[in-house]
């Protein structure tokens, strides 16, 4: 508890004077989505996407008000249709098949810059690898407000 009341006071430093017309608490509520912590499994997006993924719908009860405010938020923020890239490093291609929808019941982050997601610190070049090219219809940028805006 104490380790997440200090990084929600991390990323409200960061969002003093938050673009889009966003208030302080809306544009947290994005900085601390995206914010990395200590390991994967601790960090808040970790553990939210785990309730969302979860078959018990009633788990995502203590989520409720900071999905309230998260969505409100992203409606707010103006709407794209552009073709990003998401990279996972595991072959996942018996999970999906080429040119098909899916449902994702997490957030998910993406980039419009496949070199990004290229990198090291991402997906890498070589090894076993997933990148799907995704037509985003109905997106939203958080770059202004993430913890990493690249």
């Amino acid at each position: 508890r104490k380790i997440l009341q200090r990084n929600v006071l991390i990323a409200k430093e960061r969002c003093e004077s938050p673009a889009d017309g966003l208030s302080l608490d809306e544009s947290t509520s994005i900085t601390l989505y995206t914010f990395e912590w200590n390991t994967n499994e601790s960090s808040f997006y970790f553990i939210l996407n785990q309730a969302l993924r979860m078959e018990d719908r009633q788990k995502l009860k203590p989520w409720f008000l900071y999905l309230k405010l998260f969505i409100t938020t992203l409606s707010r923020l103006p709407p794209i249709a552009a073709t990003v890239y998401r990279g996972i490093k595991a072959d996942l291609t018996n999970q999906y098949k080429p040119n098909s929808y899916s449902i994702w019941w997490g957030v998910s982050s993406y980039t419009d810059n496949i070199e990004i997601l290229q990198s090291e610190q991402f997906c890498g070049k070589t090894g076993m690898r997933t990148i799907f090219v995704i037509k985003c219809l109905n997106g939203r940028s958080i770059r202004n407000h993430s913890y990493y805006p690249q």
